[in-house]
């Protein structure tokens, strides 16, 4: 679903965004034209964040239980060629709105956990 044109927000020049997703979902599309998390399909954007500290919180909210190693893909916003919306008052989660292509991603870091699997840091 897309969002009406009150809700978007332009990015500022240089921004950067963090996208948390399992490291074997991204490996497998890695090589290909564009990357499209799990919940894709189901939710229609991917989900980011432009702060660390709140990427590691939604780790531990959303995927504590999850054992797989997760990375932390590092977004140029200028560079997405799909929807950036921000849906929240303090724009700190946009939404990209469409699938993510390779040009935009700068890199991806892995994500320290502890044994209890709560997501400590993000290896950059």
């Amino acid at each position: 679903m897309r969002h009406d044109s009150a809700a978007q927000s332009p990015v500022t020049p240089g921004q950067r965004t963090w996208h948390l997703t399992p490291r074997d979902v991204w490996k497998r599309q890695v090589d290909q034209c564009h990357y499209v998390p799990e919940a894709f399909v189901a939710e229609g954007f991917i989900h980011c964040t432009n702060d660390l500290l709140e990427l590691v919180a939604a780790g531990n909210k959303y995927y504590r239980d999850d054992p797989r190693p997760f990375v932390a893909v590092e977004i140029e916003c200028d560079l997405v060629e799909a929807q950036i919306v921000y849906e929240d008052a303090a724009r700190m989660f946009p939404h990209i709105y469409g699938q993510l292509n390779p040009s935009a991603i700068l890199r991806a870091c892995p994500c320290d956990r502890d044994v209890d699997g709560v997501f400590v840091t993000i290896a950059t």
